[in-house]
Parts: C-alpha cells; structure tokens; sequence
C-alpha cells in the first residue's frame, strides 16, 4: 500500500517534484485511458479507479511552487505537504482497499497472505484472516507499522472495519475457507 509509483511525463509534470496523495492500482487504468485521449469506453465491470492526470500535472506544479516559495527544505515537509482536491482532483484523504484473501506461495507468508487492508488520510486498518485480528496504525506517526493502536481507538477501528467490509461485500469478494470448520472467513466487520 506504499509502494511509489513514478511519472515522467515530459512537458506535462514538473520534474523533481513529489505528491504524497495515496493512489491504487486501480487508478493506472482510467490514467492511461485519459492521457490516450479515449474518453467514451465500456468495461465489464465498474471502474474503481480515478484518472491521475490532474493529480500528476496540477499536483506536481502545486508541489513545484511551494518548493519555490521555500514551503519545502527537506524530507520531513515534502512528506507532510498535502494536496487539495480541489486542484488534484483526488480526495487526499480517500480510502484505499487492500485484498489479498489466498496463499502466494505454498509456504505462509505472514505480512501478506490472507489479510486485507483499508488505509484512509493518515490511518492504516489491517484485517489478519489468520488469526481474525484487527491492527491499526498511524502512518502519519509510525511509518514502519510498529506500534497497533488499536486498542487506544476502537472507534476508529470500528468504522474503518465497516466501510472495509461493506466496499467488499459490495465487490462481492471472495473470502478464504477456514479448513478445520469449513466456515468462511467473517468480513472485518463481523469480528
């Protein structure tokens, strides 16, 4: 869910600069179809993306003056710079779902197999399907994903749990069996 995604778009991004909006892959698809030029197109199924081309071309121009203006000096103020939706185009604060309900290899992997995710502005919810457990963390303040405050919000948990099981039960998504009962694991608001 952090992974960087990097544009050179010559001419339409300004180089050197650095947007910490969070996209999903899902954005790559209506991006790619925008900066084509293809306006009217049918999918099979909804789109779930959002173009990036404002974001990229306005957001990095946004980015670009306040580094010009000297709003931006090192790492720490470029990573708290935020973009507003209105000149981007993306809500900053947006949640990003993660769904990884099966194995990738035939041994575990713990920190990836069978765990979904929700993350929204500065909050990270991750749903273990192992072990029906339920972490937060505050990326804002703990980057690593160190420290699961879940426990000191439970409200917090609670309604990023029901927006992460409600956006999956609306995609219809699978969910793994557990072999020992032969019951499906519970969406993350059902714990």
């Amino acid at each position: 869910m952090r992974v960087p995604m990097l544009f050179c778009w010559p001419g339409k991004v300004s180089a050197g600069t650095r947007i910490n909006t969070p996209v999903s892959t899902e954005d790559v698809f209506p991006t790619i179809l925008e900066m084509a030029g293809v306006k009217k197109y049918e999918t099979v199924q909804e789109r779930d993306g959002r173009s990036l081309v404002k974001l990229i071309q306005k957001g990095s121009r946004y980015v670009a003056k306040a580094q010009k203006r000297g709003e931006i000096t090192n790492q720490r103020e470029a990573n708290a710079i935020v973009i507003p939706e209105a000149i981007s185009g993306i809500d900053p604060e947006r949640s990003i779902i993660f769904h990884f309900p099966h194995q990738l290899r035939f041994e575990d992997q713990d920190d990836i197999d069978f765990m979904s995710a929700i993350r929204k502005g500065d909050w990270k919810l991750v749903y273990r399907m192992h072990t029906a457990e339920l972490e937060l963390y505050n990326l804002r303040e703990d980057i690593g994903e160190r420290n699961n405050m879940a426990a000191q919000h439970p409200e917090i948990v609670k309604e990023m749990a029901k927006e992460l099981g409600t956006r999956l039960r609306g995609w219809d998504a699978s969910m793994p069996t557990v072999r020992a009962t032969g019951q499906k694991v519970p969406m993350p608001d059902e714990l």
